[in-house]
């Protein structure tokens, strides 16, 4: 069976007022939030991992495409 690595971003905006103290922790939290809805949908806690990268691998200058959480396959695992 197929892995999944979900990965959490955000945007490089400093974070000032809000429950995380730092964009790699909301990255993580994030990431966390999809794995905890991907095993409510039956896909095995085994098979999922998650990464928060933080602000280290934006995919845009427009900052609301950087705030995202990716899903990659891995396959032949």
């Amino acid at each position: 069976a197929n892995t999944l690595v979900v990965e959490g971003h955000t945007d490089s905006t400093p974070i000032r007022v809000s429950s995380w103290k730092s964009n790699q922790e909301l990255s993580v939290a994030r990431a966390a939030a999809v794995k905890e809805y991907l095993v409510s949908r039956g896909i095995a806690d085994s098979r999922i991992s998650t990464k928060g990268y933080g602000d280290a691998r934006p995919r845009s200058s427009d900052l609301s495409k950087n705030r995202r959480v990716e899903v990659v396959v891995m396959t032949g695992q």
